[in-house]
């Protein structure tokens, strides 16, 4: 007696996931928030990519040089920006969450889009990159 072939299950092709689709949940005010960070990393360092990590729910920045520098974390009523090697930077004006059992990494919490549009994350944004690049 011959046995079949197991039947194959059909497969489906899973739809990328792209930074769009991890803010596309989140409140307006927040999905804001997460675009002006965006749009300032992409003025400030244009040779960075951007890669959505649905098991994060966040979205990664790496530049070729400096390699994952932060991420990107949207929450129900705020972003948190975290700086991969942020305990080895400088805080001059004082952005950073406390870093309470953080050992490496650091975060600011921008609960509103006047808080992104600080000109103290841009300048961060360039320290992180400048000091991993170095």
């Amino acid at each position: 007696m011959t046995q079949r072939p197991a039947k194959r299950k059909a497969t489906r092709k899973a739809k990328p996931v792209t930074p769009e689709t991890i803010l596309a949940p989140y409140p307006p005010q927040v999905r804001r928030i997460a675009e002006e960070v965006r749009s300032i990393v992409r003025h400030t360092f244009p040779t960075a990519t951007e890669t959505a990590y649905p098991g994060w729910n966040g979205i990664g920045f790496k530049d070729p040089q400096a390699g994952y520098v932060f991420g990107l974390f949207p929450h129900e009523d705020h972003v948190r920006l975290f700086f991969e090697r942020g305990g080895e930077l400088d805080d001059p004006d004082g952005i950073f969450a406390p870093g309470d059992g953080l050992k490496q990494g650091r975060y600011v919490e921008l609960r509103t889009l006047i808080d992104a549009k600080r000109p103290a994350i841009r300048r961060m944004i360039i320290r992180a990159v400048v000091h991993q690049s170095a």
